[in-house]
């Protein structure tokens, strides 16, 4: 486990909170984990008092170390991939610190503490807090909390965990503080992927130097409106150049109906003709996630439309569509439970 002391000053986590304290919806595809990222994201109340708690924060791609930066970028080292500082409208972010190769290692992360299940959560936070030492202590409490409107004072443990969680593939919660400070885009640029319990922030493009890194704390599928709707809970409503202009809003929506579409299809007795339609309109959504870096999609579309393709009897089509997402997986982890089954999947076409 890596103890290292930071703070954000907004929350960046995977669970969506609908109730305060004991309800969450978490969004995951498949064993992927939803994000979503854009260049600039508003929140409002943040102090200079409070950006100035932490100091510079850079890590190095691939592995899971980290080093404390000066507020210089002259002073970071060559190998560190990622430096934290002031984000304009959004308080501290993580940064290129030098040009980010596609398919890189930005992040890699162990979890501060996890295992809570979502009934007991109430209970656990005091008793998992009580067990950290005083320095993780003082690391978890230098997360941000976002408190909501109404809500009482005291609970500040509680708060810092629906502020910064994320759900594994377990269905539990853990908190990664370095992961934390990556700020919402609903255009992302990595892919935050979970690995037995290992978070990964991984580039989806090329990312040049002094530009920022941005996940997604919802999903994309969605109107403009919808999406902000989902970040009240962040205490901040998205301005990234999607957000701004609405221009993606029908072809998301579309995207997102065809997505539900496709899944509730999925068991149906269906005929040849519904086989070889559902396979387009499969393909035509893996292709638009593509294409637009919907990097937490990848794996769901694509398997989707080699469900649909095998059925329509269009081995070739599969085929294509299973080396896609065994090359999903094996971006994350070659040697992983998730890329073996995509190995046997593809082999058995």
């Amino acid at each position: 486990m890596h103890v290292f002391r930071l703070c954000k000053t907004r929350s960046s986590m995977f669970i969506s909170w609908v109730v305060a304290f004991l309800f969450y919806v978490p969004f995951t595809l498949g064993s992927q984990p939803l994000h979503e990222t854009s260049h600039s994201c508003a929140i409002d109340g943040l102090s200079t008092d409070t950006l100035g708690l932490c100091p510079y924060f850079g890590g190095v791609g691939y592995q899971a170390s980290f080093s404390f930066e000066t507020e210089t970028e002259e002073a970071i080292p060559r190998d560190e991939v990622w430096v934290v500082r002031p984000s304009p409208g959004k308080g501290r972010g993580v940064f290129a610190a030098q040009d980010i190769a596609r398919g890189t290692h930005i992040m890699e992360e162990r979890p501060l503490f996890t295992g809570y299940a979502i009934a007991d959560m109430t209970s656990d936070i005091e008793t998992e807090f009580a067990q950290l030492s005083a320095e993780q202590q003082t690391e978890y409490l230098s997360c941000h909390e976002h408190k909501l409107q109404g809500e009482p004072e005291s609970g500040r443990l509680l708060r810092i965990l629906r502020s910064n969680a994320y759900t594994t593939q377990e269905g539990r919660i853990a908190i990664y503080p370095k992961v934390a400070l990556i700020n919402h885009s609903c255009q992302p640029n990595v892919l935050n992927a979970d690995n037995q319990n290992t978070r990964i922030i991984i580039a989806m493009r090329d990312i040049v130097k002094g530009e920022e890194i941005f996940t997604t704390y919802i999903p994309l599928l969605m109107h403009t409106a919808d999406r902000n709707q989902r970040l009240y809970q962040y205490g901040f409503q998205c301005q990234c150049e999607a957000c701004k202009t609405s221009e993606s809003d029908p072809r998301r929506q579309q995207a997102g109906m065809d997505l539900k579409e496709l899944e509730t299809a999925l068991g149906t007795g269906l005929s040849k003709a519904d086989k070889q339609s559902l396979t387009a309109k499969a393909e035509e959504l893996a292709r638009y996630v593509e294409k637009e870096g919907f990097a937490d999609y990848f794996t769901k579309t694509s398997n989707l439309v080699v469900h649909y393709a095998k059925l329509a009897g269009l081995k070739g089509k599969a085929r294509r569509w299973a080396r896609k997402s065994l090359d999903h997986h094996s971006m994350i982890d070659e040697d992983s439970a998730d890329s073996q089954r995509a190995a046997e999947i593809l082999a058995s076409i």
